[in-house]
């Protein structure tokens, strides 16, 4: 029987009552979609006097159904011609709150229940509800533990079968999902679809608190929470709590002490592929996120989003008590600690507190003796990276620094510092002697330089210690 033939018998039984019933199964279906929906699923068969009443391909793994665009096969002609909207575009199932829009009523059903609120689907073990049974479904094998789809390659096991197709491709490097109109390529269709916003513009998810948008759901999911300051995902070990599980996730590991990803040439292990790619560019020296406006560039997308707002004068994080802008969150963050005086990070082996990470990074080298950034051409090495950045003009040309009052230039900044104390007439003090020391002293090259939260203090290799 052809398909135009099958539509008019979905007709003839979808359209004589409100409430149809399935003669086979028994189900009740409210409306024609539904019910014609469920008759392509189950019993398309009952069309097609060629299978007697079986249903096409069951249990025998026959996939008689074939898509004319691509190599996609089924045993299903509802599934076909759902299939057949992925080339087409269509989506006729239309939401009537907002502008979503499917080629599923299935989904529209699970859709609506986002504005309902509605979760039907219950676990029988926990408190654990749901709006999608397929969500349940994988849900329930964390209680058993059974990961029915493994990796052959690494072992990796998932409860879900799409998870362990989108695994693989990790393996193989394919990216099957190509942008028409860049060349853009993924492994993730989802990825696609938010990649192909950039191209449109197009920004449906709006912040009900701010003026942010995104193109992706779980992104403005997330940030609301930074209205709310809720934190849902809690550590099990200690106090720490997230936004979002996958931070969570890549916290547990601090605790298993489990480092997935492994670095082949230096042996560093984190918890997160991105990380491990963001490490490889260290040995490679690879920056290949550059600023279109000057010659900057960077191993890191996010470092680059940063530095761009330098040129735009964009300010998006503002603090709420003395107006301070910044273009980092990190930024605000640490700005914050001023005005509470928190000092939430401690040392292990001393008293020593600070409101910033990477000042106590710094300071545990005092007592391991680390020194890990080292001078490419002599035998300098250092406990802190930008002390490394200022050596290394000792072997080239270059003086960033320039007095304004006269021609005078320096590869340090604390070098400058002093300098321009010669047009003002200040002196400085030594913090070794608490005393004077004149303004047109000349000061030796400094040995080290140590920065706290109020000063620099350049220790001299003579006689005095400087503090600028």
């Amino acid at each position: 029987m052809k398909i135009e033939d099958i539509e008019v018998k979905e007709e003839e039984c979808a359209s004589e009552r409100e409430c149809v019933r399935c003669y086979n199964w028994g189900e009740e279906r409210f409306s024609k979609e539904d019910f014609t929906e469920h008759i392509y699923s189950y019993h398309s068969s009952l069309f097609v006097e060629e299978q007697n009443g079986a249903d096409i391909g069951a249990n025998t793994g026959e996939k008689p159904f074939k898509c004319d665009v691509c190599e996609y096969r089924t045993a299903l002609l509802s599934k076909m011609k759902l299939h057949y909207r992925k080339h087409t575009g269509e989506k006729p199932f239309k939401c009537k709150v907002c502008n979503f829009r499917t080629s599923s009523s299935s989904n529209l059903k699970d859709h609506i229940r986002k504005h309902t609120g509605e979760k039907p689907f219950k676990c029988d073990v926990c408190e654990y509800s749901t709006a999608h049974r397929k969500s349940l479904k994988i849900h329930t094998i964390k209680h058993t533990g059974q990961l029915p789809y493994k990796c052959d390659v690494c072992g990796y096991g998932t409860a879900v079968l799409s998870h362990i197709k989108r695994h693989s491709l990790k393996h193989t490097g394919e990216k099957p999902f190509k942008c028409d109109v860049c060349e853009y390529s993924t492994a993730y269709i989802r990825n696609l679809k938010i990649h192909t916003s950039k191209h449109t513009g197009e920004l449906p998810f709006k912040c009900d608190f701010c003026e942010y948008k995104t193109a992706v759901l779980s992104h403005i999911k997330l940030h609301s929470l930074k209205h709310t300051g809720d934190k849902p995902y809690k550590c099990e070990v200690c106090q720490y709590s997230s936004t979002d599980r996958r931070s969570l996730k890549i916290h547990n590991g601090k605790h298993t002490g489990e480092f997935p990803y492994k670095c082949d040439i230096c042996g560093y292990g984190t918890l997160t592929l991105s990380h491990m790619k963001l490490h490889s560019f260290k040995h490679t020296g690879e920056k290949p996120f550059k600023c279109e406006v000057c010659e900057y560039s960077t191993a890191n997308r996010k470092c680059l989003k940063v530095h761009t707002r330098k040129h735009t004068g964009q300010l998006p994080y503002t603090c709420d008590v003395c107006g301070y802008g910044t273009v980092s969150p990190s930024h605000m963050k640490l700005h914050s600690f001023k005005h509470t005086g928190e000092k939430p990070y401690k040392c292990d082996v001393c008293d020593f507190r600070t409101s910033d990470r990477w000042y106590l990074k710094i300071h545990s080298f005092k007592h391991t003796g680390e020194k890990p950034y080292k001078c490419d051409v002599c035998e300098y090495s250092s406990a802190r990276k930008n002390n490394l950045r200022v050596h290394k003009r000792i072997h080239s040309v270059e003086k960033p620094y320039k007095c304004d009052l006269c021609e005078f230039r320096t590869a340090s900044n604390s070098y400058l510092k002093i300098h321009s104390r010669k047009h003002t007439g200040e002196n400085v003090m030594c913090v070794n002697s608490a005393q004077l020391i004149p303004h047109n002293l000349n000061i030796t090259p400094l040995n080290t330089l140590v920065k706290n939260s109020t000063n620099v203090i350049c220790v001299n290799t003579a006689q005095h210690g400087i503090q600028i």
